[in-house]
């Protein structure tokens, strides 16, 4: 019996992201500097590393992570991702399935709080007395879309994500 794997190049990633990215890249690119990036690889790795077999070698954790990044901060589809690092979609797929639970289960709770019934309570009420927005419990940062101000309250335009 004969076994059939597809050959496939990882230069993308060994090679130019590995060694020549320079921190603006990681951050345009996977949305976090490159020490940040380590910090979270080390974090999940006792989770998402695996062995190489007599059959292949394993997909490292760092690709795993920059795999599941890229596909998160971008709008590439499977098809792109697979290419770029160099294996299969059906690989892709599942190393995303596998990272977004890995952080949902082992990540979330050491660095997203949630409030109790009576805190978010309290929270609700700051936002409707401050803001004037009933049943609000919380805000998430939002993006930076440059615009030209308008004449008139051009002061209520002003770019706070400098």
């Amino acid at each position: 019996r004969s076994l059939w794997i597809h050959e496939r190049s990882g230069y993308w990633w060994c090679y130019i992201v590995k060694e020549t990215f320079i921190e603006d890249q990681w951050v345009e690119n996977f949305r976090m500097r490159k020490e940040t990036f380590d910090k979270l690889c080390d974090s999940l790795r006792p989770y998402i590393c695996r062995r190489d077999t007599s059959f292949r070698k394993c997909i490292p954790v760092e690709m795993r992570v920059g795999i599941s990044l890229w596909i998160l901060g971008t709008p590439c589809e499977y098809r792109t991702v697979a290419h770029l690092f160099g294996i299969s979609r059906s690989s892709v797929c599942l190393i995303l399935r596998e990272f977004c639970q890995v952080v949902k289960d082992k990540l979330s709770k050491r660095y997203i709080y949630l409030p109790d019934n009576d805190e978010l309570q309290d929270i609700m009420l700051t936002f409707e007395q401050r803001w004037g927005f009933p049943n609000c419990g919380g805000a998430i940062d939002g993006c930076h879309i440059p615009i030209v101000s308008p004449q008139e309250n051009h002061t209520d335009y002003y770019n706070r994500k400098r």
